[in-house]
């Protein structure tokens, strides 16, 4: 019965999960366009091949590597056909992209195979691998290896090398080092094996395996067809992840990036080697070496299960299944599955060393402590969020060491250490408490943590030696932590400004290119600090956070209620809504229950587990009664509220701890929780519910998730027949909630990412990266061409480009009058236009050729100009995604995305005077992003606020209006100047949000605007000429130009939406 009872609740939780994701909360559902044609090109295709394998192919005893690598590659050609004939394109050209593809991944996986080779002979030379596990030997190899390499590329980077040729030397000497291990690797990877040994082609355990593998390729693939392409489309990638790299292949040297940035100087080879889209790749494949890498350490640390399907491929297929992960390894190319790929090694190695006694008691374990430090260390370079693996590991050890006693004293002189430095300003953590106070409180921390030592030492005498040896091993892990990090150091340190001190920002970012605001020419020393201390804090003592780019993804609900409700919010994304923030309800359906299967001392116990799960439950499910639970927690500030926080999170391993059976089994299960526990704490206190910056908290959930049925599984082979009767059912259970998500999301979502993986004719060949950013986004011409050229070479180059264009059709009487036309072109925005539409004509005589080579070579010098053609004049950013294809991009941007510094330093309501200050920073262009208000969840509204304020500066004379993609804001940049109304000009001008108005109340007022303009014969060649295509679709239509309703109604389909516009300040 009480089995029976525990599948109840798991069903019951997955049924409600399924039920909120889906339908309470409707946005997550997903086309099923093309699903069903998918599924079934996929049954035939297996089916034909089993057909075949039956026939003609040897039984094999396994799953071998080759039969992945063949499911690999015939899903992604699959992929690539399905692509082209999706797109209404010839299937046939899925073949060329299939062997581009193929070549570059095999490229790829080559230069890995070094990486792991060059890592195993080190570690060959420093520890006997015969006392290790081949699994953690594997992982060693490859951390340590592509560790060695890196550091070989910031040395080459240091010294100014950082070319094609300089890494390209580096790869073979890497290969030299490790030449020795690589016919005896490629030997046992070829009989390598996943899953169970199974026999025979239409076996259930080789059928399940090998879907497993397909749905993992079938990820992968879709991947690898989207990155394919000519430019990055993310904001973060445009903004940081390909953009520093860009700079890195630019620059061929370190550059003074005011953050440590190893995975960008990765990222940066393959600019090195000749094209964005190889470094594209190699970003992401990532999701290939994450892959392998879980893999192995899911295998190790689950084992493979003795049922029909793998563990281990179950949790990588939960792992690449989130959207979130589709996002970031299609899409907007991040980091941070490199980083976890990497972050996984050093975590499966410290779970061997507190679960295997003989390397906790081993003489080498110092060695093998201090490569898990250089391990941490070089995470940490990647993204400085990885000190939480840092801090959550040291937690595992104590934890392992001396269960929960230990766990609290390491937990409180963490706590203490934090308290006394004053380091949680770094973390984001509101305690703005004198410092006095903040040593008293740091003295009772470390009073408690003496108090639970003492209890200790009185129950075991020996535990001083114990903690003193333990202190030792730590001290090797964290020397080998600073090690590898000491190269960044030095250079961070050496940028320094000698008048500086040195700080832990500039140890750990070192000194930033980026343009920097001189406010000491705006205000006195007084006033400035007076400005300083109004500024917004990151959080508030309301438990709320004033950054809006923060608010959108942490909320806005007061007291502790934002930190306790980030299971749920993040789970059914009630704040941030979209895939890049979306990781499922499978963790949420599944985590909490999977604890009541473990064995507890009473039966009680998991009864009263459950109840405190269910009130959860209903705290979190919108509700009267989740109100008035929410309004009790909405009366703790902070920072007394980070008490019960810390109890939240840190709950289910104390009440685990008394009430589990003591077991290897649930001890192991009890230290990864310590681990999750302080990771997912400091994650919560600290990094506003951005989902991505834990990471690592997906994968130690999916070890959590496989380690609990495997417990469970492995708990009822000791048990009567009438009770193994279960085996294998819990697994089943879970596979089948996975596969429900699958089928309805994941899979779908896969498939509308293929059908608008775009850029079609680039990835064909047919097609430069260049031509490709301005076909699909136009209206970057004239703004880059304002923003990259200077303006004495604007003039020159628009005049050369023109006289081009004359002698490429001059030569032919039937082109007289484009010849009249072109020479009648007075701006480059317009000749532009004129070449893109001489291109779309069939011209004989190689002419289109011609203009081709004209537009391509008009694309390059935009884009990448020379040395003495760039444009070196400063641009106020306000978002939008241009800053990729800004040259010198770093060093010449002002960013306030959130208009805070406009609003503090540079706004006044006499306009006059923010312009003085405007010109006064050096501030020339205004690149604005029309949907920077957007964001704004604050129930105050403060950014929109702001957005408004800057809006009303672009209404002074000495502001000028270059480019805009909205026409709403050239009709109300022209109107203000004939009225004056700076109410109207607002509505108008801000109409991609939502304010007074509502959004669409203001896209009425425009087309009104519109109407009344066109109405009254106001529309010419010289003025309000972006009104023509508007104005020619009237009359097309024959409506009535006098009924406002009626025009109204014909120009709405036509209202598209608008993204940015680029101002001159004048002098």
């Amino acid at each position: 019965m009480h089995y029976i009872s525990r599948f109840v609740f798991l069903i019951l939780t997955a049924c409600v999960s399924f039920y909120l994701y889906y339908i309470v909360f409707p946005f997550h559902g997903e086309s099923k366009d093309f699903f069903g044609l998918y599924i079934l090109l996929v049954a035939v295709l297996y089916g034909s091949y089993k057909l075949f394998e039956i026939g003609f192919i040897e039984q094999q005893s396994g799953f071998t590597i080759y039969k992945i690598v063949g499911i690999f590659f015939s899903q992604l050609f699959l992929l690539c056909l399905l692509y082209f004939g999706l797109t209404g394109l010839s299937i046939g050209l899925g073949v060329f992209l299939f062997l581009k593809l193929t070549g570059l991944l095999l490229i790829l996986s080559l230069f890995w195979f070094l990486i792991y080779t060059l890592g195993l002979s080190v570690i060959k030379k420093i520890l006997d691998v015969s006392k290790f596990d081949s699994l953690i030997v594997f992982l060693m190899s490859f951390g340590i290896g592509f560790v060695i390499f890196m550091l070989g590329v910031f040395i080459i980077a240091a010294t100014g090398l950082y070319l094609g040729l300089a890494i390209a030397i580096w790869i073979l000497i890497c290969a030299g080092i490790g030449y020795k291990e690589c016919i005896p690797e490629l030997s046992k990877l070829s009989r390598v094996t996943i899953g169970n040994k199974i026999d025979g082609s239409l076996s259930v355990e080789r059928i399940i395996n090998e879907v497993q593998v397909g749905i993992i390729s079938f990820f992968l693939g879709i991947n690898f067809i989207n990155v394919y392409r000519p430019f990055p489309i993310g904001w973060d990638d445009l903004g940081v992840y390909m953009n520093y790299p860009k700079l890195l292949s630019q620059a061929g040297e370190l550059l003074p990036l005011g953050k440590m940035y190893g995975w960008e100087l990765f990222s940066g080879i393959g600019f090195l080697f000749g094209s964005q889209t190889y470094a594209f790749l190699l970003n992401s494949f990532s999701g290939v070496t994450v892959v392998v890498i879980a893999y192995v350490a899911l295998k190790y640390i689950i084992g493979e299960h003795k049922k029909y399907f793998s563990l281990p491929l179950l949790g990588i297929i939960v792992l690449l299944m989130l959207p979130m992960s589709v996002f970031q390894l299609a899409k907007d190319m991040k980091l941070d599955y490199g980083l976890l790929t990497f972050s996984i090694i050093p975590f499966t190695l410290l779970y061997s060393y507190i679960s295997e006694a003989h390397i906790t008691r081993s003489k080498t374990r110092y060695i093998y402590l201090f490569i898990i430090g250089i391990l941490i260390g070089f995470i940490f370079t990647i993204k400085v969020t990885s000190l939480l693996v840092l801090l959550a590991g040291f937690g595992m050890i104590f934890y392992k060491r001396f269960q929960l006693s230990g766990f609290f004293v390491y937990f409180l002189l963490f706590l203490s250490i934090f308290t006394f430095g004053n380091l949680w300003k770094i973390m984001n953590v509101a305690i703005d408490v004198s410092s006095q106070t903040r040593i008293i409180i740091s003295l009772i921390f470390l009073v408690l943590a003496g108090v639970i030592f003492g209890y200790s030492y009185l129950k075991n005498k020996n535990i001083l030696s114990d903690y003193i040896k333990i202190t030792i091993e730590i001290g090797f892990l964290i020397l080998g932590f600073f090690l590898i990090l000491s190269p960044w150091f030095i250079k961070n340190i050496s940028e320094r400004e000698a008048d500086l001190p040195v700080s832990i920002g500039y140890i750990l970012g070192g000194y930033s290119q980026d343009f920097l605001a001189d406010y000491s020419n705006l205000y006195t020393p007084n006033e400035l600090a007076q400005i300083q201390s109004n500024g917004d804090a990151r959080m508030n003592n309301e438990g709320t956070t004033n950054n809006e780019d923060f608010g959108r993804y942490f909320g806005y609900e007061e007291g502790i209620n934002n930190y306790l409700k980030l299971p749920f919010n993040l789970s059914f994304q009630l704040n941030q809504k979209g895939e890049f923030t979306d990781i499922s309800f499978i963790f949420f359906a599944l985590l909490p229950i999977l604890f009541l299967f473990l064995v507890f001392k009473r039966i009680q116990y998991m009864y009263i587990f459950a109840g405190i799960i269910a009130l959860v439950f209903v705290y979190y499910i919108p509700s009267s009664v989740s109100a008035v639970i929410t309004q009790a927690f909405s009366n703790f500030g902070l920072p007394g509220g980070y008490i019960l926080i810390v109890l939240f999170y840190v709950f289910p391993l104390m009440y685990l701890y008394y009430t589990l059976e003591k077991n290897n089994h649930n001890n192991n299960i009890l230290s990864v929780l310590s681990f999750l526990s302080i990771y997912l704490l400091l994650w919560a206190v600290s990094a506003f519910g951005i989902v991505w910056y834990g990471i690592v908290m997906y994968f130690v959930f999916i070890v959590l998730i496989l380690l609990l049925v495997n417990t469970f599984e492995h708990s009822l082979e000791s048990q009567n027949q009438g009770i193994k009767k279960y085996s294998g059912s819990l697994s089943y259970i879970v596979a089948g909630i996975i596969a429900v998500y699958l089928l309805s999301s994941a899979i779908p979502h896969g498939i509308t990412n293929l059908k608008t993986a775009g850029y079609s004719d680039y990835k064909i060949g047919l097609q430069t990266e260049e031509a490709a950013v301005f076909e699909f986004h136009p209206d970057y011409f004239n703004i880059l061409y304002n923003l990259n050229l200077g303006k004495g070479e604007q003039n020159d180059f628009f005049v050369s480009s023109r006289n081009k264009l004359l002698e490429i059709i001059d030569d032919d009487p039937n082109n007289i009058d484009v010849v009249e036309m072109v020479r009648d072109i007075k701006d480059i925005e317009r000749l532009f236009q004129v070449l893109q539409q001489l291109t779309r004509y069939n011209i004989e005589g190689g002419l289109n050729e011609d203009i081709e080579s004209l537009l391509q070579e008009m694309y390059v010098t935009i884009l990448y100009p020379k040395q003495e053609q760039r444009n070196t004049q400063v641009i106020y950013r306000v978002g939008t995604f241009l800053k990729y294809f800004i040259t010198e991009n770093s060093s010449r941007i002002m960013e306030d995305s959130l208009l805070t510094a406009f609003d503090e330093y540079i706004y006044d309501e006499n306009l006059d005077v923010s312009h003085e200050r405007f010109r006064k920073l050096g501030l020339r262009y205004i690149l604005l992003d029309l949907n920077a208000a957007t964001i704004d969840q604050d129930p105050e509204k403060r950014l929109t606020q702001r957005y408004e304020h800057l809006l009303a500066f672009l209404t002074h004379p000495k502001v000028e209006l270059i480019s805009s993609d909205s026409v709403c804001l050239k009709l109300a940049n022209d109107v203000f100047k004939d009225n004056k109304n700076l109410k109207s000009y607002i509505e108008l001008a801000g109409v991609n949000y939502g304010s007074v108005e509502m959004r669409t109340q203001k896209v009425e007022s425009c087309l009104e605007s519109i109407s009344r303009v066109i109405s009254k014969n106001m529309v010419t060649e010289n003025k309000y000429e972006y009104l023509l295509p508007y104005k020619n679709v009237v009359i097309q239509s024959e409506t009535d130009v006098n009924n406002f309703d009626e025009v109204k109604k014909t120009l709405t389909p036509y209202m598209q939406m608008s993204y940015k516009a680029l101002y001159e300040v004048l002098d």
